[in-house]
This record gives structure tokens, sequence and C-alpha cells, in this order.
């Protein structure tokens, strides 16, 4: 009897040919472990998804000016409609507000105002908090944010001013209270040409009183208004941000005098504090510009740049600032007689300073005139004049209506000859001792007269 062998069903896997049957049921029975784990994950992540948890929970880490506080939960924590909703943290902050639920799942916490710098709160999560179907929360349950170091709002002088004194106080609206020392600290003045750093000083006790009491008079903001007509108006607007809150008021000073007309940084760096701790994270600058040394200069009109003052028109002595009033009044112009003349003013004598003077014309042709300064002349923050101004003359300033001289040579002052050569005849004699001077015919038949060489100062 021949036993034969019954074919493999085609259902049941064949092993692989060459792998015996005990090596295969050793790889299965070591697999299983590893497969209920992963099922057992699986289980674990599916049940994660599906707890509630906080999506969404805003600001957190630093944020400026906040006034509200939101959070959003993946799932229904109330019956909407409920008057008795609790709030599900607990609040710890210093400024006040209160919380409401804005849905089911969106709750919100508005502070009575926005809030200054240098403040931290923290929301926890209240204990055995549980969703509207009575499920537990996952993830996070502490959440902390703050506002950051003090920084600057505003100041007086505004920033890019171009006339601060050589010893400028700023006074700064910050939107904290910093602390003294570490405005000291980390604050400084940066001048173009000085390589080092000026330190600060904060003006504390009367000095801070006396300053303060001294910006009702500057906190003004200028507009222009534009009626519907095109016509406009200049506006005087009180801006009393200044006159709020002393203590995040700030006095400070470079601690050198700067020099006259540089570009001036004050730089508010990183580091600066609150009475809290709460520092600032970035620097912020505010630039100005020194205005000029204080000088006089008197100016007239000149054909030309290097012709003489035309003898029928005023005479300016201009200020690069403001002198007081009476001072200014005390110039005086000296003819060659002896005689001395009072300026003219163009605005109101009740105005307490003045930064020109004018004396009308005319004067007489080819004379000296002189310029006499007061003793003490200041301007209106008590600087003197930085230099002394040279004597003024508008001589050999010929009146427009003449134009032919007489030929005769001049004394030299600087050993050059100063001829006046005649090269037509003359009507009118005038001594022209300040230049060259050729004359020409015109083509109207009249004498021209042309310079070759500006007047010698004396």
């Amino acid at each position: 009897m021949v036993n034969a062998r019954r074919p493999p069903s085609p259902s049941s896997p064949s092993p692989a040919p060459g792998l015996p049957m005990k090596f295969l049921k050793g790889c299965l029975l070591r697999a299983m472990p590893c497969l209920a784990l992963v099922w057992a994950l699986s289980a674990a992540s599916a049940s994660a998804a599906t707890s509630p948890k906080i999506e969404l929970f805003s600001p957190e880490g630093t944020a400026r000016q906040v006034r509200q506080v939101v959070a959003r939960f993946s799932a229904p924590m109330v019956a909407v409609g409920d008057p008795r909703l609790p709030d599900p943290f607990d609040v710890s902050c210093p400024a006040s507000g209160r919380g409401r639920w804005a849905d089911a799942t969106n709750w919100a916490y508005d502070f009575d105002e926005d809030l200054d710098a240098g403040v931290s709160c923290r929301f926890n999560l209240k204990p055995g908090l549980k969703a509207l179907d009575g499920s537990s929360l996952v993830g996070m349950r502490d959440f902390r944010f703050n506002t950051g170091g003090p920084a600057i709002v505003a100041s007086l002088p505004r920033e890019g001013w171009s006339e601060i004194d050589e010893e400028q106080i700023f006074i700064l609206h910050l939107d904290a209270p910093a602390t003294p020392i570490s405005m000291e600290t980390n604050a400084y003045c940066a001048v173009d040409g000085i390589e080092e750093r000026i330190p600060v000083r904060v003006l504390t006790g009367a000095e801070r009183t006396a300053v303060l009491a001294q910006r009702k008079a500057l906190g003004y903001d200028y507009m222009q208004l534009l009626w519907k007509s095109g016509a406009t108006t200049d506006v005087r607007v009180r801006n009393r941000s200044m006159e709020k809150r002393d203590e995040v008021i700030s006095v400070v000073r470079c601690q050198r005098r700067l020099p006259p007309a540089t570009k001036v940084l004050l730089q508010w760096s990183a580091g600066i504090a609150t009475a809290s701790g709460i520092r600032t994270e970035s620097d912020q600058q505010l630039a100005f510009r020194v205005r000029s040394a204080f000088i006089a200069q008197v100016e007239c009109t000149r054909t030309n740049p290097r012709a003489g003052c035309m003898p029928m028109l005023p005479i300016a002595v201009n200020f690069t600032a403001p002198v007081p009033m009476a001072r200014a009044l005390a110039i005086r112009l000296r003819t060659p007689r002896g005689a001395l003349l009072s300026p003219v003013l163009k605005v109101s004598a009740q105005a307490p300073v003045i930064a020109s003077v004018t004396f009308p014309g005319p004067f007489q042709e080819s004379s000296k005139l002189t310029v006499i300064l007061p003793k003490g002349l200041v301007d209106d923050s008590g600087r003197t004049l930085e230099r002394a101004p040279r004597r003024w003359s508008n001589s050999r300033a010929p009146l427009a209506s003449w134009n032919c001289v007489k030929e005769e040579c001049c004394p030299s002052r600087s050993g050059m000859s100063r001829r006046v050569s005649r090269a037509i005849p003359y009507r009118w004699k005038a001594r022209y001792c300040g230049w060259t001077l050729t004359l020409e015919r015109s083509p109207s038949g009249c004498d021209a007269c042309t310079r070759r060489k500006g007047p010698v100062a004396t």
C-alpha cells in the first residue's frame, strides 16, 4: 500500500523554504508584547485627544499694554446662559479685573485699565476643574505673563528736537516707575565726536520738584487747522500727558556739558528695572541736536557776495538765540560823526526776549558804521557770546545812483595800491578806497562802475 501525501490547502500559508517552524513560532511569540504596547499607546493617545484641555491661552511671556486675557478650551466647560458660571482660574495679579464666559468654550478676563509695565500675572486652573460632561482636564494648568520693564512713552523736549540746551534736562514719561540706580547704570548720552559714554544723572528731591513745576509752560501741542474755505489757523492745545501720575515721570540730564551744534542720543538700554524687578529687554534711543553757539551776526543787503552793504536799506543785528528785550534795545549803531542810533523793533516791546534788532536806512554812502553791543550781553539761558564780533563797517558802499569817480590813489593798508582809474569824464567826486574800480561806458550813455576787490574788514 502506497502512502500518498495530501497537497497543502491553498488558504494556509506555506513556510518559507529553509526556515524551521519552531523558529517562526518563536518570532511570533516575542512580537506579542510589542504589539500590546503599541495598542496601549494608541488607546492612550486616542483618550488624550478626546479629553478636554486648554487649546489657547493669551498672552504669555512678555506683552505690553495688556487689557484682556483669553483662554479657549477644547470641550464645552459650562452651560451657556447660567448666571452663576464660576471662573476656571485662580488669578494672582496686582491689577484688578473680572472674568466672564463668552460662550461654552471661551473665557476672558478683563482688567479695569491697560496694565503698566512691571506687572507680573499668574493664572492657575482651579483644582478639580472638569468639563461639562464630567471629564477631567489634561495638559498645562499654570500660565504666566509680564508686561516688561519701563520704556519711554514721551519726552520733553520731544524726540528729534534740534535746539536743546548744552545742559539740557530731559523729562521722561515712562509706562512704569523705574528705579534711579538702574537708570544711572544703564542709561547714557552718546555725543558725536566723543567716544566715551556720558552717564546720566537722575534728578530727585527739590531739584526734581523745581523742574516739574515748569512743565505747565512747556506741555503744549501746536497744530494747524484747515477750514473748508481754505484758510488756516494756528492752534495751541494743552497736552496734559505730562501732568498726570508723577511717579511715572523721570527727570534726567547728561553729567557733562554738551558741545554746541552736535548730535546727541539719549540711550535707554536694556536692564532698566521697575521696583518689582522686571527689566527692559531691548534698547530705546531718542535723537536730539544741540543748538548752535551764541553768536551775533550783522547782516545787510548786498548787490553781490563780495560787495558792501547798500546804504539805503536797513542793517540788522541777529542772534542765534533769544536775548532779553532790555539788553537788545541797548545795542547802538555809531556813525562817523559819533552819533548813536537806536534800533527799531519789529515785534511788541512787551515780549520778554528777542532774536534780532534792525537799524533803518538810509545811511551816508562811503561811510564807516560800528555796531556797539552792551556789556554783559547774554541769551535767555545766560550764555555769553561765543566770540566778540569785529567792528563792522559799510564804508566803500556806494549809493546805487552814482556810477563814476575821479581818478585818484587811495592809501594802502596791506601794501597794495588801490587805484581808481578814469576811463571817461566824471560827474561826481567820491573817495573809494575799498577795492579797485574799472569805469566803463554803459549802453545808455551813462557811466557804470564794476567792483574788482571787496572791502577791507576793520
